[in-house]
């Protein structure tokens, strides 16, 4: 599978990551990476609030972890990616900490 466009997302002005993704959609990824997530929270009875303070402090040690250049396993980095999606659907995020650019 080819993807066509890179996703850069930042996090406190810190680059934590670089994406390969199939469209320049924010709700599309949103669906593929961050609702997943959202959903199953709610199921085992987590409500907004509780939720959006775990994925922050989620991004936060991540976020750390990469200006101390230190090794961020594969996993964690697809996990960084679903709760920043979700931060940024919850308007915690700002809307413009994140850039899609077309692939040559």
């Amino acid at each position: 599978m080819k993807y066509k466009y890179l996703f850069y997302c930042y996090y406190n002005d810190i680059r934590v990551g670089k994406y390969k993704v199939d469209g320049d959609n924010f709700n599309e990824l949103y669906e593929v990476m961050g609702k997943p997530l959202i959903m199953d929270g709610f199921k085992k009875g987590i409500n907004c609030k509780l939720q959006c303070m775990g994925y922050k402090i989620f991004c936060d040690k991540i976020a750390k972890q990469v200006e101390r250049c230190e090794k961020v396993k594969a996993s964690d980095y697809l996990l960084f990616l679903s709760c920043y999606v979700s931060l940024v659907k919850y308007n915690k995020i700002n809307d413009t900490e994140y850039l899609f650019i077309k692939r040559k």
